[in-house]
């Protein structure tokens, strides 16, 4: 096995790092490079939120569908692809397809028809409002490289990626190591072109590497200012900030420091990928898609993150594409003739298990997903023996890597199966449980511990989090602006009251202060000079929503001032509150958003700069209480959240969340905006909730045991 441990600089410099394998030596991979896409939807109906679960069933029953990874809420339909429920989110998944000829232009036609078919589903159980939530663009790779992969690609492609996939409010790229795959978690993607555009600079760049560290080291290589472990999904989180000058607010323009010293724009960058794939795969791919690549590339305002509006919502139109292979293939599973005397026990990318009921030869035969449709072939014409061969069944198929192999079995254990691969466990680990947080488990079979990811060389700390543009920002509450020249007329005829009352005082009565003869008990006047920011509440003549009481101008012929029962000189009007501060913006985990009871990171936007002594305050409480409670403060725009600790416990269901500015002597500086809410529920089986470990100083952060996506970013699958 070639080993995957890149050394870094001992002197603690920013050169490169050094090549896994010799410069000259291509890395083994008889697999066929093939590309496969995952998205997600949000569901509504008259403005609420929809949770698929509660959809799933009503929605698959018009259509042939077998359980995917022996999962209650996963399918693969006879339409040919997987639809699964991925929490409260619709999610779909192509068949995977190889690249070359047509195959980057066959994906995202594959997309197109399995997102229409999906929402004509949708349509037949009453939902019609459908949203585009993330978008996962997958390739295979080989099992022992995949984190060496994802690694450098956090230093090369990912900007070019960040271009072609992200959209301009989106929190950041994910780049998620998988079990022989890698998976880049993005916001949603609907337009074909630019899906087209990144397969084929994920495909040239997966054969650059594959082909040895002379190909890949033509890439542009930046420095990366700051990373993050997916707390969501596992792998490199890679925010808003990761190269220093924000992609997502510069676009083509933003300036990346490469590991040379010098300087790289964006767009520069992608031009250069892009331009290096085309040449790594020539004639691999047909002249279509080389133009498609083209056109995204060179052409002005092509890309999604160029254009500050985002609409998500999807509609069904019509697709005339052929249907693929391996789809028609994945279809095929659902609808067994019962001739065949062969039904589908188990399905996953891996492969698939069959039940082969011969009278005299019971078995359950693991087929490799490339042997599937030879495997129905034969089986279609009553003789799977020149594929299985003679040899008795034996032993149990209960391993996930077992299906790399084609081979007969006894038994088969459904269950085994289905954890290792929703978990993504098996000979080599790859540990995401759910979203993507990882898992030390063991399983049964031949199963060895799952791996947490180990980044290829150390990646610098980061210093500071993602802030992101909210998506759909909160205009502040207050009074309609219909009502704003009004105010401003009666905060003239105010003004100038005041100057009037002013001018006409005798000359002892200077305003803003109390004459000498007004002793405790006499007759007190107060009148401010003008609206100050003090810690009692003063007159100001602000307009506001609030009614307030207008001071009475006395009479000119003797200026009879208002008395006063009191002995302290006050005014009786009712003080108007100065507009606050727009607070902190909430934004992962999004609004309703399930989660698991492992660690968490909350995550908000704001525009305010704390001042010396102000900090950040987070409250959270369970839905039905009204107690606020405080959990902690902190100066980042980020608090991890130690189920273990906090003080609800393991009370699990639905909680309020929202972030304020505070001074030192408590008092709140912003004003509370909207709260955002989560569903807490239990941790997977076999994963207790763990305390986040500080990175030390001078160390590299190292990646968290985090709790279970755009978008985009950063970020989905």
């Amino acid at each position: 096995m070639v080993s995957a441990t890149i050394t870094h600089a001992l002197d603690g410099s920013n050169a490169p790092p050094s090549w896994p394998i010799d410069s000259k030596q291509e890395i083994k991979f008889d697999a066929p490079l093939q590309l496969g896409v995952e998205q997600e939807f949000e569901l509504f109906a008259d403005g609420s939120k929809l949770d698929f679960r509660d959809l799933f069933k009503p929605t698959i029953a018009s259509v042939f569908s077998i359980p995917f990874r022996d999962r209650d809420t996963a399918v693969i339909v006879e339409a040919g692809y997987m639809l699964a429920c991925d929490e409260k989110e619709a999610e779909f998944a192509t068949a995977p397809i190889p690249f070359h000829d047509a195959g980057c232009i066959t994906l995202a036609s594959e997309v197109r028809r399995c997102r229409n078919h999906m929402v004509g589903l949708l349509g037949q159980v009453g939902v019609h409002d459908v949203r585009g939530y993330s978008t996962h663009l997958n390739i295979n790779a080989p099992e022992d490289q995949v984190d060496s992969l994802a690694s450098l690609a956090a230093v090369t492609i990912a900007p070019a990626l960040i271009l072609l996939l992200e959209a301009a409010a989106s929190p950041g790229l994910l780049i998620r190591p998988r079990r022989r795959r890698l998976e880049i978690g993005s916001e949603y993607v609907h337009d074909s072109k630019r899906l087209v555009a990144a397969s084929v600079l994920l495909a040239g760049s997966m054969s650059m590497f594959l082909r040895g560290r002379d190909k890949w080291s033509a890439l542009p290589h930046v420095r990366l200012h700051a990373w993050e472990d997916g707390t969501m999904r596992g792998g490199i989180y890679l925010p808003r900030d990761a190269y220093g000058e924000s992609i997502y607010e510069h676009g083509r323009a933003a300036r990346l420091a490469r590991e040379d010293g010098k300087t790289i724009t964006a767009g520069e960058l992608l031009e250069s990928c892009a331009n290096l794939a085309l040449a790594e795969l020539g004639d691999k791919i047909d002249a279509h898609a080389a133009r498609t690549v083209r056109t995204v590339v060179d052409r002005p305002r092509s890309l999604q993150i160029e254009h500050r509006n985002f609409d998500p919502r999807v509609t069904r139109r019509r697709s005339s594409a052929p249907l693929p292979d391996s789809a028609r293939t994945l279809g095929a599973l659902t609808s067994i003739p019962q001739s065949w005397k062969t039904t589908t026990q188990f399905v996953d990318w891996e492969g698939a298990a069959f039940a082969v009921n011969k009278i005299d030869h019971p078995m359950i035969v693991g087929v490799p997903w490339s042997d599937i449709p030879r495997f129905l072939h034969l089986a279609q014409h009553g003789d799977i023996t020149p594929l299985v061969g003679t040899a008795a069944p034996e032993g149990t198929l209960a391993n996930i890597d077992q299906l790399a192999t084609l081979r007969t079995y006894q038994r088969l254990d459904r269950a085994s199966l289905g954890e290792q691969a929703f978990y993504d466990i098996g000979e080599y680990g790859g540990g995401s449980i759910g979203k993507g947080s990882k898992s030390s488990r063991k399983t049964g079979g031949d199963g060895g511990p799952s791996k947490r990811f180990v980044p290829l060389f150390p990646l610098p700390t980061p210093t500071r989090m993602p802030v992101p543009t909210p998506r759909l920002p909160q205009r502040p509450k207050g009074m309609p602006q219909k009502w704003l020249p009004l105010l401003l007329i009666l905060t003239g005829i105010i003004v100038a009251t005041l100057v009037f009352t002013a001018l006409n005082l005798p000359r002892g009565n200077v305003p803003g202060t109390v004459p000498p003869e007004n002793q405790p008990g006499a007759a007190q006047v107060i009148i401010p000079a003008r609206a100050t920011e003090t810690p009692t509440p003063t007159w100001t003549p602000t307009p506001s929503s609030t009614t307030t009481s207008t001071p009475t101008r006395p009479a000119p012929s003797t200026l009879t001032p208002t008395v006063t029962p009191t002995a302290t000189p006050t005014r009786t009007s009712t003080p108007t509150p100065v507009p606050c501060v727009p607070g902190p913006v909430p934004y992962d985990p999004p609004n309703n958003k399930a989660v698991n009871a492992n660690n968490m990171v909350l995550r908000w936007q704001c525009d305010y700069v704390l001042k010396p002594g102000e900090v950040f305050e987070i409250l959270v409480w369970p839905d039905a209480s009204a107690d606020r409670s405080s959990i902690g403060t902190t100066t980042n725009k980020t608090f991890d959240v130690d189920f273990a600790q906090w003080r609800f416990g393991f009370d699990y269901g639905k909680y309020g969340w929202q972030v304020r500015v505070i001074r030192s002597d408590g008092t709140v500086a912003t004003c509370e905006g909207e709260p955002v809410f989560f569903d807490l529920g239990p941790a997977p089986s076999g994963q207790p909730a763990q305390p986040a470990q500080p990175a030390q100083p001078g160390q590299p952060a190292q990646p968290v045991q985090p709790a279970p996506c755009k978008g985009p970013n950063c970020p989905k699958p």
